[in-house]
């Protein structure tokens, strides 16, 4: 459910062709944030990776694919800007950032640097 709902209402954000880059990533960020704001316990999938991905490989399958369409939708967007080696590296940096900072907010009750990982984001296009 959580998959096909950010492939939905989030990652697909980056394949529309009416939005400039920057309302893209803009937009991709807020959505991403109004859920994890909103979320109770962090990132489900998250968690699992942490948890049962070493002990059910089904799961891990289905955590990776999760992963693998959040950096391709931002792969889409930051390769207009960058090389495809360091579109994939940003791709890759922002969501790690993004799943630890979840885990700091939640820890801390804190999401101001939760918030700074987006603005970090918009910031690189």
């Amino acid at each position: 459910y959580i998959h096909n709902y950010f492939a939905e209402f989030i990652f697909s954000i980056a394949y529309r062709s009416d939005l400039s880059d920057k309302q893209k990533i803009e937009l991709i960020v807020k959505k991403t944030d109004d859920y994890f704001l909103h979320s109770e316990g962090g990132c489900l999938l998250g968690n699992l990776a942490l948890e049962a991905s070493s002990l059910n490989l089904d799961f891990k399958e289905e955590i990776k694919l999760y992963f693998t369409d959040w950096e391709n939708a931002l792969i889409k967007i930051f390769e207009n800007k960058y090389s495809k080696i360091e579109a994939s590296n940003l791709a890759k940096e922002y969501v790690a950032l993004t799943q630890g900072a979840i885990m700091m907010m939640n820890l801390y009750d804190s999401s101001q640097n939760y918030l700074k990982v987006g603005e970090k984001i918009i910031s690189l296009i």
